[in-house]
């Protein structure tokens, strides 16, 4: 790994933090729902590590999650799914929580972009990616289609982050419990303003919703700083309008960060070749609480 010289136990707060968290990492991956290898990609950015699960000649399918988590956020049915046809590549974020270990800082944009250009050399996707996000992921793999896009196949927005559409008025409110966790991420603080974000998941399955609120809590107390949420940021008409890598947008009606139903409005105007999907009865947790249904839509998507 190329980069400045870093603590034996970085990113971690402290060697016990880091035994800490990787205990309970791997204790979470023993539960990945299928066989899969995991490599460890060295590059100058760092190193990442890979889960890649399904038939060796299908087609590549990236995953790229939310903030404050990891490439086990897909370990449910709907990675089993994916992985009947594709080759999937789900990735810790080099900038996040998980596994992977960052060797030169993120400044901007165009260190994510070149972090997943080395990344996808090294894996051998030179062309035909179809890459999916979530959240945070959405606003890369946005990114990413505009910055490479004879790479890319195919691209699924999951709940994106702004990307189409300003932030809302009541997620501007929000603003207290996100500065709260940051001064001190408890169960308390994470609790409330995950509670906040994805409402719907806590009344769909309490006991997942506490899981991951004890998840991302233990993360954020073992990391030596909390990973920021650089970007997410609204495209102008004109790059959401070039854009002619098929495109499918899904989000929940229900979404906090933004108004849905005006980002959907507004694809339709200024980017009407965009294929979009609202959810209703979903949120921000939308995979949660639609996971059979989203995965069906996006696989018609990518077979279609």
């Amino acid at each position: 790994m190329v980069g400045a010289v870093l603590s034996e136990y970085h990113p971690f707060a402290s060697a016990e933090s880091r035994e800490r968290y990787l205990a309970h990492y791997d204790e979470q991956a023993a539960s990945w729902p299928l066989a899969s290898e995991t490599r460890m990609v060295d590059a100058m950015h760092g190193r990442t590590l890979v889960r890649v699960s399904g038939p060796s000649d299908a087609p590549p399918l990236v995953l790229l999650n939310g903030v404050w988590t990891h490439s086990l956020q897909w370990a449910s049915s709907m990675i089993k799914s994916f992985s009947e046809k594709y080759r999937t590549h789900t990735l810790d974020n080099l900038y996040d929580l998980g596994r992977s270990v960052s060797a030169l800082p993120a400044k901007g944009t165009g260190d994510h972009m070149a972090w997943l250009d080395e990344l996808f050399d090294a894996l051998g996707l030179s062309g035909g990616i179809n890459i999916m996000g979530i959240s945070r992921g959405a606003w890369l793999s946005a990114e990413y289609v505009l910055h490479a896009p004879h790479r890319i196949a195919k691209s699924i927005w999951l709940s994106p982050a702004l990307v189409a559409q300003r932030a809302s008025l009541q997620n501007a409110a929000n603003g207290p419990r996100s500065l709260a966790v940051f001064v001190r991420p408890t169960p308390r603080t994470v609790g409330a303003m995950l509670r906040w974000l994805m409402p719907e998941w806590e009344r769909f399955d309490r006991a997942g919703f506490e899981q991951y609120v004890a998840e991302v809590t233990l993360g954020l107390q073992c990391f030596a700083k909390i990973p920021n949420a650089m970007g997410p940021r609204v495209f102008s008409d004109s790059e959401l309008g070039g854009i002619r890598t098929p495109l499918l947008y899904i989000a929940g009606q229900d979404e906090k960060l933004c108004s849905v139903k005006a980002a959907a409005a507004r694809l339709a105007s200024v980017a009407p070749q965009v294929q979009r999907a609202v959810f209703p009865d979903a949120g921000h947790a939308l995979i949660t609480v639609q996971e059979q249904a989203v995965s069906d839509m996006v696989l018609k998507f990518l077979a279609a």
